[in-house]
């Protein structure tokens, strides 16, 4: 399954924390969430 980094951003801007999305997520891998922030930081630019 996917998840995109917008669902993840999202959650992380709801105060939804690493550990919960690991929890709601067990496939995400902690670099995963890591990732995505990073692709989500570039998109800002």
């Amino acid at each position: 399954m996917r998840i995109t980094v917008s669902l993840i951003s999202s959650l992380m801007a709801d105060g939804t924390t690493r550990d919960e999305i690991l929890e709601a997520y067990p496939y995400l891998e902690p670099g995963d969430i890591e990732a995505a922030l990073g692709s989500f930081k570039e998109r800002l630019r």
